[in-house]
C-alpha cells in the first residue's frame, strides 16, 4: 500500500564544482597572491632605493668637501655659465664644474678637466652663487653659496662656503653672480 501523499524524494549526488565556484575561487587566489607579492616587493624596492639614495648623498657630500677645502683658503671665487671646458686659467687659478651628469676640476696645468663625482642634478637648477658683500674686517667680503638638487632619488643639499683669504674693498657694494662653473683664485 502506497501512501499518495507522500512522494519520494530523491537526492542527487554533486560531482565537481560549477563554474561560478571556480572563478571565485580563482579571484580569491589571485587577491591573496597580489597581497603576498607586495608584501616582499615593496620592502625590497624600498631597500633599493635607499642605497640609491645613500649612494646619490655620499656624492653629493664628496663634492662639497672638496669645495670647501679649496675654497677656505681662497683669496677670490666667481660664478659663471661658460663651460669648464672652454676657461684659460692663470697659474693661480683652478675651475669646478658641473656638465652631462658630472662634476669636474681644471687646473692651468691640465687642460682637459678631471673628473671628481658622478650626480645627475636637476637640469633646472644653477649650482654655484657666489656673493660678494663688503663688511668690516676680519669677516670676510665673499661666500660661495653651493646648491645640489638630485631629483630621483630626490637629495638637496646647499653649504655656504666663506672665502677666509677675501678681504673688503673700500667701497660697500653688494654682487652676486651664478652658474654651473665657479673659478677660484687661490694664493700662490
Amino acid at each position: 500500500m502506497e501512501d499518495v501523499g507522500m512522494s519520494k524524494i530523491t537526492f542527487s549526488s554533486k560531482r565537481g564544482f560549477t563554474l561560478i565556484e571556480l572563478l571565485i575561487v580563482l579571484i580569491i587566489l589571485g587577491v591573496v597572491f597580489a597581497i603576498i607579492s607586495m608584501l616582499f616587493y615593496l620592502p625590497i624596492r624600498n631597500a633599493q632605493f635607499t642605497q640609491q639614495e645613500y649612494t646619490t648623498f655620499e656624492e653629493m657630500r664628496k663634492v662639497l668637501e672638496i669645495l670647501r677645502k679649496e675654497l677656505t683658503l681662497a683669496e677670490d671665487a666667481n660664478a659663471t655659465t661658460t663651460s669648464i671646458q672652454e676657461i684659460t686659467l692663470t697659474a693661480t687659478e683652478l675651475a669646478f664644474g658641473y656638465e652631462n651628469g658630472a662634476f669636474y676640476v681644471k687646473t692651468s696645468t691640465n687642460s682637459t678637466p678631471t673628473l671628481i663625482a658622478e650626480i645627475n642634478l636637476s637640469s633646472t637648477s644653477t649650482v654655484f652663487f657666489v656673493e660678494t658683500v663688503n663688511s668690516p674686517p676680519p669677516k670676510p667680503k665673499k661666500y660661495v653659496k653651493v646648491t645640489l638638487i638630485h631629483e630621483n632619488p630626490s637629495v638637496k643639499l646647499e653649504a655656504t662656503i666663506n672665502l677666509l683669504n677675501s678681504f673688503q674693498l673700500n667701497n660697500t657694494s653688494t654682487a652676486t653672480t651664478s652658474g654651473n662653473t665657479l673659478i677660484v683664485t687661490k694664493n700662490e
